[in-house]
């Protein structure tokens, strides 16, 4: 008899964050606020996030006054809840959830799926691998996020650090 071998396996997901201004018309405007990512693995989990750190006072005029309030700063205010989100639900479900809550003026569009590194499928040493996983996402997180504002603008904003949120299990052999 043949020994088959699991290839391991992952996923790897991000939605695009936005603000409409005005629902009832498709021709209004959407603000950009920036890329939610959701990596799932057998041995790790993560979350991470590139925002927007501010908005042009034009854009800042197109939003109602409690949403001004909340994307004051998105990092201080999605950014919590994006953990809290991945720390009570169920691994990979984080995006979904987030979408969930946030499907009006502020909305996490779909999740988009991105190829997982065989590195990361590869990798046995779990803290080498949440090591890895953190510095390529926060390179994901940045490329996405520009893709999503593209083209840049002099004067438009620069993306803070991404952060990144893991939590390491067991490596099942």
């Amino acid at each position: 008899m043949t020994a088959i071998s699991r290839l391991p396996t992952g996923r790897l997901r991000i939605s695009r964050v936005v603000y409409f201004t005005d629902l009832q018309h498709t021709d209004s405007r959407e603000i950009p606020i920036g890329i939610v990512s959701e990596v799932m693995l057998s041995s790790l989990q993560g979350v991470g996030t590139a925002l927007r750190p501010n908005f042009s006072d034009a854009e800042l005029g197109l939003m109602g006054p409690f949403m001004r309030d909340v994307l004051a700063n998105p990092t201080r205010t999605l950014w919590p809840e994006v953990v809290e989100i991945f720390q009570n639900t169920e691994p990979g479900s984080t995006l979904d959830v987030l979408a969930q809550r946030h499907a009006s003026s502020l909305s996490v569009l779909a999740p988009t799926p991105l190829e997982v590194p065989r590195r990361w499928l590869l990798e046995r040493d779990t803290a080498r691998l949440a090591e890895i996983v953190r510095e390529r996402m926060k390179v994901t997180l940045t490329d996405e996020y520009f893709k999503f504002l593209f083209p840049p603008r002099d004067d438009g904003p620069m993306a803070e650090e991404p952060v990144v949120e893991e939590r390491v299990t067991k490596l099942v052999a």
